[in-house]
């Protein structure tokens, strides 16, 4: 995994910890909403690093080829 997935995953188990602790359903709701939106980008980051790196090992083929 790359750096900002893994980072974006880090933050959301964190805000998963903190709405476990907390006893105030408002701030578990919004560490709730935190812990989505950094699964959101750790997803979009993953997907990023993964389609870059099929373009490299499909221009070294295509490469290999000619």
């Amino acid at each position: 995994m790359g750096d900002r997935a893994d980072n974006a995953w880090e933050k959301a188990a964190a805000c998963q910890q903190h709405a476990q602790r907390t006893t105030d359903e408002g701030l578990k709701a919004l560490f709730l909403k935190f812990r989505d939106s950094w699964i959101r980008i750790g997803n979009e980051a993953q997907f990023d690093e993964d389609v870059i790196a099929n373009e490299e090992r499909l221009n070294k083929r295509v490469g290999e080829r000619r």
